[in-house]
């Protein structure tokens, strides 16, 4: 639910979302050909920046994926040798 309302914010807040682009989502079954192609070209607007958004934050996942990877392999091997010396 909080993912659908950080994404409709963005929508909002975003530059390409004018005035005219809210009135024209009001009543989307009078829009005419150049209006409908008006919204068409704001939505693609919108997928190509919210997905290099997407992009940077699965990158950064990624890294915090191989960080805690390496600290879960690092600590068990500590762990291990550990025992493995003592005893």
């Amino acid at each position: 639910m909080l993912m659908h309302v950080h994404v409709a914010l963005q929508v909002r807040q975003h530059a390409a979302t004018t005035h005219e682009v809210r009135a024209l989502c009001t009543d989307l079954q009078v829009l005419g050909r150049t209006e409908f192609k008006a919204l068409l070209k704001w939505r693609l607007t919108l997928q190509k920046a919210l997905a290099k958004e997407l992009r940077q934050v699965l990158a950064c996942v990624r890294v915090c994926m191989r960080v805690l990877f390496l600290v879960y392999t690092y600590t068990y091997i500590y762990t291990y040798m550990n025992v493995w010396f003592v005893t």
